[in-house]
């Protein structure tokens, strides 16, 4: 990993032709799952039509405008939400994940954006360069599946009683 990033920040060539080849394996995987920002995203609320289907895709119930829940063994919550307070235009994720237990929902695992899931999944913030729409939409959407994967292996863990 130290070698890799040493090249990235080194040789320019190398970080030029990573860039081109990371912008067609996103041109690449848009195409594969049909997302099209359409007439692009100059707000943060522009995204929440793209937040509403991935997550009612991996199973999360809308609990409000900026809010989505998934229950895991019937006592952890896994919350996705969108933060539309401060500076209204996008810049980095908006996202705000959190893990409760139902009956203790005053503790809370809280974070934001890719930081903490980053560190779980190395690359993940490859992501997160928000430079297109296209770029903000499959980052958003990369998160979500990444909170998903992180929800499944507890549903796994509570159901073989581990």
């Amino acid at each position: 990993m130290f070698e890799h990033l040493r090249k990235v920040y080194g040789d320019q060539e190398f970080r030029e032709n990573r860039v081109a080849h990371l912008d067609r394996l996103q041109r690449a995987e848009a195409e594969r799952l049909r997302i099209d920002p359409g007439g692009g995203l100059r707000t943060k609320k522009d995204v929440i039509p793209f937040l509403e289907e991935f997550c009612g895709v991996l199973g999360f119930e809308g609990r409000s405008r900026n809010r989505w829940q998934k229950k895991v063994g019937g006592c952890l919550v896994f919350e996705i939400g969108v933060w539309l307070g401060g500076n209204a235009f996008r810049m980095w994720s908006p996202l705000k994940f959190r893990i409760v237990h139902v009956r203790e929902p005053k503790y809370a695992f809280e974070t934001e954006g890719g930081a903490v899931l980053g560190r779980l999944i190395p690359g993940a913030d490859l992501y997160g360069r928000w430079g297109s729409d296209l770029e903000y939409v499959l980052g958003i959407r990369a998160l979500i599946e990444l909170f998903n994967v992180v929800a499944g292996t507890f549903e796994d863990a509570l159901a073989s009683g581990s």
